[in-house]
């Protein structure tokens, strides 16, 4: 049942029989018709033609209603809602937003990209980028752009913490987090500090987490007692930027192992307070851990990287995991930049389980549930997308390093996760929904799904 745009003058909605018993609306009536953060009265007449809808002109144009595929439900206001409209917020366009915004198209949704400085806050629009059409054959997309109502989602992706603390940034959050009808998740980034202190809470996820300590001088010489090795981490750090493993040798000196590309450097200093300062170490930026004695593959460390989504029922699942293989064994991270390779984790668990591997990896998934759905529990706003970073020690048990509230994409390059690629965005965009309120039947009226043309039908009048 297509939604048609005619050139009546007057603002107006013409629903079909079906929908004006569904929403309980009689012909004559006013409504609020809301697209986004656009709202207009509009006359409720009854459609001349069975499962059509029309919009007049005169309202499609203050809602800047495109041409495009929607939903229609009735809010427990009385208001005629059409959307989903939703907005991905970051700095600059990135490749990974194209699956995003395609996932979109044909769940009913409008799907656009904006920054900071496309908003026009005094008439609560944004100059848009969408998607105007792709060449499949040719793997090429034609973008525009288009004024469109704030949505009534933002999937907040600003790239990175040196982005999220510019002035302007800040501002654009703020005043979306104060926008009433409007939600917002996957905001900012994690403290590793904050999290591990969140997380040590729960009884089931502690044996899964390794012991840790802000890093001061007397707690890095207390981890060096304790365990062989020990890792220094920044509290705020990403991709494995800074971090320092150390050991100590016979004469009570530190080893400290640091790596800079795929090249591992090595130095000795004589005690924790020499490496603090060698280092610019300090406990209010750094973390100290011990080493987790984890599997290898053709003798490199290996590590995991599990991407979940929330998908269009608020539930967390797992989408891809991905083993990640050190460049050597003396490396001391497993990132690709630094030399590390993806392979998938059933080939990995396999050459180091055996037939547990399959085991394993159950276990692996599930711990990685319990540990997004702690996180989610504990967060002020909604969360629909997590990459953790976990290992498997020798006997098979699951540890967690890291939690990332804006996992990177580069897991789904690998061909082996296409099919993961695509459940990731369109998983993206079912939580989208969800949260605005038009998947299931949440409202009185439920929901309907009508595609959306603009046409010169006033003759049908």
């Amino acid at each position: 049942m297509p939604i048609t745009i005619n050139r009546h003058d007057t603002p107006c909605i013409w629903l079909p029989d079906e929908l004006l018993e569904s929403f309980a609306l009689s012909p004559g009536k006013t409504v609020i018709v809301r697209f986004g953060q656009q709202q207009s009265p509009a006359h409720v007449l009854r459609s001349p033609h069975p499962g059509r809808v029309y919009a007049s002109h005169a309202l499609a144009q203050p809602l800047c209603l495109p041409s495009c595929q929607l939903h229609i439900r009735l809010t427990e206001q009385n208001q005629l809602r059409l959307g989903p409209l939703i907005g991905l917020l970051s700095n600059w366009r990135l490749p990974m937003f194209t699956s995003f915004l395609a996932a979109a198209q044909d769940k009913g949704a409008v799907f656009y990209f904006f920054r900071p400085e496309d908003i026009k806050w005094s008439e609560k629009k944004v100059l848009a980028t969408v998607i105007e059409r792709m060449n499949g054959h040719q793997q090429k997309v034609y973008w525009k752009r288009l004024k469109l109502p704030l949505p009534d989602v933002v999937y907040e992706r600003i790239p990175n913490r040196q982005s999220e603390k510019r002035k302007d940034v800040q501002l654009c959050l703020q005043k979306l987090r104060r926008m009433p009808n409007l939600h917002m998740f996957n905001q900012g980034f994690y403290n590793k500090w904050d999290i591990y202190r969140r997380l040590e809470k729960s009884p089931s996820l502690r044996p899964h987490l390794p012991e840790t300590a802000l890093a001061y001088p007397s707690h890095i010489d207390t981890f060096l007692s304790r365990y062989p090795t020990v890792y220094i981490k920044p509290i705020h750090g990403s991709l494995g930027l800074g971090i320092v493993r150390a050991h100590q040798v016979r004469n009570g000196a530190i080893q400290c192992d640091y790596q800079r590309g795929g090249v591992v450097r090595s130095r000795l200093v004589a005690n924790s307070f020499r490496l603090c300062q060698e280092y610019a170490i300090a406990p209010t930026r750094y973390l100290v851990q011990p080493a987790i004695p984890l599997i290898q593959y053709r003798q490199a460390p290996v590590d995991f990287r599990v991407h979940l989504h929330r998908d269009g029922h608020g539930q967390w699942q797992v989408i891809a995991v991905g083993a990640k293989v050190a460049h050597h064994r003396q490396s001391i991270t497993t990132h690709v930049r630094t030399g590390g390779t993806f392979m998938p984790a059933e080939t990995v668990l396999q050459a180091a389980f055996g037939e547990r591997a399959a085991t394993i990896l159950e276990s692996l998934r599930r711990t990685s549930l319990l540990f997004a759905e702690q996180v989610a529990q504990s967060e002020a706003g909604p969360i629909g997308e997590l990459g953790l970073d976990m290992g498997i020690d020798i006997h098979g048990h699951p540890w967690l390093f890291e939690i990332n509230a804006k996992p990177g994409r580069h897991i789904f390059h690998n061909p082996w996760l296409k099919k993961a690629a695509r459940e990731s965005a369109q998983a993206i965009v079912d939580y989208a929904i969800y949260l605005s309120g038009f998947a299931g039947e949440q409202h009185q009226g439920g929901t309907s799904w009508y595609p959306m043309e603009k046409a010169d039908l006033s003759s049908a009048f």
